[in-house]
């Protein structure tokens, strides 16, 4: 499994304990559901802007989310 596979299995995972969805994500992070669907989808990688606010928002650490 690569990085890109484990942030997005961690996200995943992370969501369902906090019983969020994509879209409650999006509006947390003030990005649109269609990019956290596109970080899904592996079409495009968040930005570290993003991966800052997904940390601060999500009440995790960067290795939970990254490793």
């Amino acid at each position: 499994m690569n990085k890109r596979e484990k942030f997005i299995k961690n996200l995943k995972n992370i969501l369902k304990e906090n019983n969020l969805t994509q879209k409650q994500l999006a509006d947390m992070i003030g990005c649109s559901k269609t990019t956290i669907s596109k970080w899904f989808l592996m079409q495009t990688q968040p930005t570290f802007d993003n991966i800052v606010k997904l940390i601060e928002v999500l009440n995790c650490s960067f290795e939970e989310l990254i490793s």
